[in-house]
This record gives structure tokens, C-alpha cells and sequence, in this order.
């Protein structure tokens, strides 16, 4: 029997009741009902609103991967009673929010009746209720065209069932229809500019690439959930398992359940936090040597090979937190992979592939795969550096996960002691000891790191050189803080300062006359291109080398082939001076792009008062011309 009618009944009762009870004052009983009644409709209302959406977490959740408590998982809800803290501060990070169910509450995006078109076909969303619905073309529809069953592929409606990434921008996957296997939507939000984009135009990816088409229980699944189990069925498709959604507490220090039980008597509880000393039962990356502390994050944070595919398709990783990550798959450096003997022959006679994740040198060049920068790392190999030496998961903002004490040179004072002495800080920096030139980071761990739209720090640390920059086309950390200045003025430098060996040949006359950023901007390839245009709104290059003069040469990015590089262009173009309302789009047609680069040029010179551009209209056309545009594929 439901409910909700003998509530309203009761409640309404309970009105009349009350009016008769005052009787005496019979004007009122009538209001008094009224507003008893009303009360209890609100409250049926209330009922239906959460069994409906009892309901429909419910169906949610049977599309999507089970939640198992198997193995000694027991979720991160389990730890909140006694770590109540840790827990909160892990909610409130994005690691938490990286793979979630797809309901109102972590879906901002637009599904009200919006319609996407893509490749010739068309998206249709929708929303119902607390369920989000995408109507496409039926995927079987060509083939019953091809045996003559229909004469037009039909239309089906699939649920939205997940969202992974909740930082800058969110995909969406749907019900497949096959076991719990999830299918992206060829469409991503971005959270800051509030709209829907294709999903080849948030990577870097050559303008003929294919269609992004990924399964999320072959992708995501590895890193963006706590011990998911692919369970891959080639006739049924896919039964997958996860322990939580997200990257939860267990994903970090392994199955909870014996800690969970060995804790239950409070007594035990507080005994053990009056001596501080390990519990055994449970794993702490802060307690564990650096190697196999920095192991805990790198299986995730890592480029590296499965060796038994069909394995892990259906049983997933082995790995746990303490233990040797390489019991399932293999970390890859390059250019090491072309002897590496635990590779397979195929991959290494292919390893030059590998360069849309590494510069030719060997350092990371993609997000998300700190662990290889930092095992080529001195200060990891010779020293005891780990990724919580900077990072703390508990004790940070969520955007980098820095620890509170870690914004300046504390982390790298711990072991460099002599430069905590601002006289011999600066002796090496050879800039004033509060500047951002003596910031360790930003000579040893510049933004040569592509990922998200944007440039990120390289995890490798290393020294700024002139010669790398020659060898591997890689930017270097002097000319990206000093936009203004050559690459000679950073030879002459850096072999006055640090007797830095010379470049392996001679600089060219461009290389001796234009800044280098201009030439990145102009000459590079299209990874080198979009690091520059992201470090033109970089505040310290901006402090450093002023910023106004930089748009016109901003602007020649708005017509680039690549949309991501127009994208990071745009963006830093409306943070110069007279561009922050500058109205462009970078997913416009190419004679709008073109416009806006014409648009840009005419705007500075009507401002500034002087020639466009620093260098000659002749030497920018030349350079122009010279643009590196081979394909670059960056694997985010």
C-alpha cells in the first residue's frame, strides 16, 4: 500500500481536529485545515521527488560497472567515522570527482533540449527528472540498411550514465547496451566557457584526425576508478567491477577491510593514536620509502605497457599500494624502450612512435604521466624526492594538490640547504631572491608539458639549456619567463653563470635576432606553438617582459590548424591589455579566424600607436612560412 495518500489523510485529520479544538474561534478552523493540508501535500511531494530519485540512482546503477566490496574493499565511506578530516579533504578534491554517477548534481552541462551535430550526425539531448538522454543513430542501423530491413537507420535514445573530469572540462559516456560497456559522446563541456565542443577539439590532434570513439571500460577504467576489473565478454560485452567510483581513499593505501576490522574497539583506536606508530593494517604512502611511495602514485601517473592484455581485461590490475608496480605492466621510458629486453620485439623496433607522449630526449611532453619524469629525475635517483615531497592529498587546494608549505622553495631546501640563504640563492640565480626567477621550479620544472588545454609543469627536473632546446625543439625555461629576449642572449648567460657547454652548432641569425618565443610562435610545431601562446599570459613572463606587444603575434594563432593551439591563443589573447572583450571562437569557420587575426593587427596598432609588431613585417612573413606543420599527435 503506498504511503503518500494516508499521509495526506492523516494530515488533513489532524487540521480538523485542530479546527474543531478551537470551535470557539470557528472563523479560523478552516484556515487551519487549509494549511494542514497543505503541509501535507508538500510533504507527499517531498516523498515522491526522493523516491524518484531512489529510483533513479537505482537504474543508474544497474548500467553502470557494479560496486563490489570483494577483496577487502570496503569504500571510502568506511574510513569517514575515524578519519573524519582526511575524508573531507579528499571530497572536496577532484580526484574524488574524476568518474561520477551522472546525476544533476555532478552534471552542470546543458541538456535541455540541445542539439550537437557531428561528421554528418546529429546528437539529440535531453533531460528527464534527475536522467540525462542522448538520441542518436541506431550504431546496428547501417547494417540493417545493408540486409534490407529498413530503408533509413532508425533513431534509439540511450541514458547518460557517467561523467568523468569535473576540473576544466567533462565527458559523458552511455549505455552501450552491452553488459555495463559505456560509450564516450563525441562531445565534451568545458566548465569554464559553459558549452558543448567536439571531443577531437580538446586534445591535440592533427585537423584530419579520426573521431575520438573510446570505450570507457577499456579506458577510463584503469586510472579514473579504485580497482576497477574490466571483465571484458566478447559476446556480451562487458560486466565490469569497481571498488568505488573516483579515486577514492583505498586507491592510495590499499584494501581497507583488515584495518577496518582490527579498529572496531575504540580503545584499540586511541591506543594507537597515543603512540603514532604504523598500523600495520593499512597502507600510508607517507610512511613507505620514496621509491615505492612515488610507485603509488606512478600507477596511474605513468606511461607504461600491459603485458597480459586478455588478463587484465578480465581480472584487471594486480598491483596494490606497497607493492612492485611492475608485477603488471611495464613503465616505459623512451628513447630506453628501443633495448628495453621486457618489451615485446614489435613495440621496440616501433619506439619512435612514442613521441607524441615523450620530446626526443626522452622527457614527458603529456599530462598525467609525472611518475616517468620523476624516476629520470637526480634528486629521485641519487636522493630521496617523492611525490609527496611537494603534493599532499590531505593537506592542499584541490587545483595541484600542492601542499600548503610547498608553493615556494621549501621542498627543495629540505636537501639544498646552502640556498635557504638568500645571498647564495641569488649567487646562483643571478636574480633578486624574491623574484620568480629564484623559484626553483621555474628554472628546473618549466611548462613544457602539454595536457588539458594548457600548459603544465615537466616533472623531470632539469637545467635550462640552449642545446636541448636546439636538439629536441623543446622551449626552454630563460626564453619562456623572457619572452622578449633570443636564444643567444640565453647562450651568452648561461655559459657566463653556469659554464654551460656551447650548442652543438652555431646559432642561425633569427636564432641571434628574434626572440625566441616569436619564433616558437611562428616556426614551431604545433605542441611547441601552443606552450608559447599559453606562457603569453603566464604572469611571471608577463612581469618579466611586460605585455603589450604581443597580441598581433598572439593573433596569428587564431587561424592555426589546430584547434586546441587556437584555443590557447584565445585565451591568453583576451588577458593582454585592450583584448579582454576581444569576441572570438575558435571552433569559428576559417574566414571568421582570419578576420579576427586582421581584427586583432588593426585594434593593436589603433591602441598602441606604433608599428604592429617588433619585428619587421617582411621577417614575420618569412618566419610565417617557415612553420613547422608536421603532424603532432600528443596521447593525453
Amino acid at each position: 500500500m503506498a504511503l503518500e495518500p494516508v499521509i495526506v489523510a492523516l494530515v488533513l485529520a489532524a487540521g480538523f481536529f485542530a479546527g474543531w479544538q478551537f470551535r470557539r474561534q470557528w472563523r479560523f478552523w478552516p484556515a487551519v485545515a487549509l494549511a494542514s493540508a497543505w503541509l501535507g501535500i508538500l510533504g507527499w511531494s517531498y516523498q515522491r521527488h526522493l523516491q524518484q530519485s531512489e529510483n533513479s540512482r537505482d537504474r543508474l546503477a544497474a548500467m553502470t560497472p557494479v560496486r563490489r566490496q570483494s577483496g577487502g574493499y570496503v569504500g571510502s565511506s568506511a574510513c569517514q567515522t575515524c578519519h573524519p578530516q582526511e575524508h573531507s579533504s579528499w571530497h572536496r578534491s577532484y580526484h574524488r570527482t574524476m568518474t561520477q554517477l551522472a546525476s544533476p548534481a555532478a552534471t552542470p552541462a546543458s541538456f535541455d533540449n540541445v542539439t550537437l551535430q557531428q561528421n554528418g550526425r546529429t546528437y539529440e539531448l535531453r533531460r528527464r527528472g534527475h536522467e540525462f538522454f542522448v538520441e542518436i543513430d541506431d550504431p546496428e542501423g547501417a547494417r540493417a540498411i545493408a540486409v534490407g530491413r529498413v530503408n533509413k537507420i532508425p533513431r534509439i535514445e540511450r541514458r547518460i550514465t557517467l561523467v568523468t573530469g569535473s576540473h576544466n572540462l567533462q565527458a559523458f559516456w552511455f549505455d552501450a547496451g552491452r553488459g555495463n560497456r559505456q560509450q564516450n559522446l563525441p562531445f565534451t563541456w568545458l566548465l569554464d566557457e559553459k558549452r558543448w565542443v567536439p571531443r577531437n577539439d580538446v586534445f591535440l590532434l592533427p585537423p584530419d584526425f579520426r573521431e575520438l570513439n573510446q570505450t570507457w571500460n577499456e579506458n577510463c577504467l584503469r586510472c579514473h576508478v579504485t580497482a576497477g576489473i574490466p571483465d571484458r565478454d566478447g559476446r556480451s560485452g562487458h560486466r565490469s567491477q569497481v571498488a568505488e567510483l573516483g579515486i577514492a581513499c583505498e586507491s592510495c593505501h590499499g584494501p581497507g577491510g583488515p584495518h577496518v576490522d582490527a579498529n572496531r574497539n575504540l580503545l584499540t583506536r586511541y591506543a594507537k593514536h597515543a603512540t603514532k606508530a604504523a598500523d600495520p593494517t593499512i597502507l600510508n604512502p607517507a610512511r613507505m620509502n620514496h621509491r615505492d611511495s612515488a610507485a603509488t602514485c606512478g600507477a596511474c601517473h605513468a606511461v607504461s605497457w600491459i603485458p597480459d592484455m586478455a588478463a587484465w581485461a578480465k581480472t584487471g590490475f594486480t598491483h596494490r599500494p606497497g607493492q612492485d608496480l611492475e608485477a603488471d605492466r611495464r613503465v616505459i621510458q623512451y628513447p630506453e624502450a628501443k633495448n628495453d629486453p621486457r618489451l615485446p620485439e614489435e613495440m621496440r623496433q616501433t619506439a619512435d612512435a612514442l613521441v607524441g607522449t615523450f620530446w626526443r630526449d626522452g622527457m614527458i611532453r603529456v599530462s598525467g604521466r609525472e611518475y616517468n619524469g620523476l624516476l629520470k629525475s637526480a634528486c629521485f635517483q641519487k636522493g630521496t624526492l617523492s611525490c609527496l615531497s611537494c603534493h599532499s592529498m590531505h593537506d592542499s587546494a584541490p587545483d595541484d594538490q600542492l601542499a600548503v608549505n610547498r608553493h615556494g622553495n621549501a621542498a627543495c631546501t629540505e636537501c639544498h640547504r646552502e640556498y635557504i640563504e638568500p645571498a647564495r640563492l641569488v649567487a646562483h640565480t643571478h636574480h633578486t631572491s624574491i623574484s620568480e626567477g629564484s623559484q626553483c621550479y621555474n628554472c628546473h620544472m618549466p611548462h613544457t608539458t602539454f595536457g588539458l588545454m594548457k600548459a603544465i609543469r615537466s616533472h623531470q627536473i632539469s637545467n635550462p639549456s640552449v642545446a636541448e632546446t636546439l636538439e629536441v625543439n623543446r622551449p626552454n625555461a630563460c626564453n619562456l619567463c623572457h619572452l622578449d629576449q633570443t636564444l643567444e642572449w640565453t647562450r651568452r648567460n648561461m655559459e657566463s653563470w653556469h659554464a654551460r657547454s656551447r650548442p652543438s652548432r652555431e646559432l642561425t641569425v633569427d636564432e641571434k635576432t628574434v626572440p625566441a618565443w616569436v619564433l616558437w610562435v611562428l616556426t614551431g610545431d604545433a605542441s611547441v606553438r601552443g606552450l608559447a601562446a599559453w606562457h603569453a599570459s603566464w604572469p611571471p613572463a608577463v612581469s618579466t617582459s611586460s605585455n603589450n606587444w604581443q597580441a598581433p603575434i598572439v593573433a596569428s594563432l587564431l587561424n592555426d590548424p589546430y584547434s586546441v593551439v587556437r584555443h590557447i591563443a584565445g585565451r591568453s589573447l583576451r588577458q593582454l591589455p585592450e583584448f579582454a572583450d576581444f569576441a572570438y571562437d575558435y571552433l569559428g569557420d576559417p574566414a571568421g579566424r582570419a578576420e579576427a587575426v586582421s581584427k586583432v593587427r588593426a585594434r593593436w596598432v589603433q591602441t598602441q600607436g606604433v608599428k604592429p609588431i617588433r619585428i619587421s613585417e617582411e621577417i614575420f612573413a618569412r618566419l610565417s612560412a617557415t612553420r613547422d606543420n608536421s603532424p603532432v599527435e600528443l596521447v593525453e
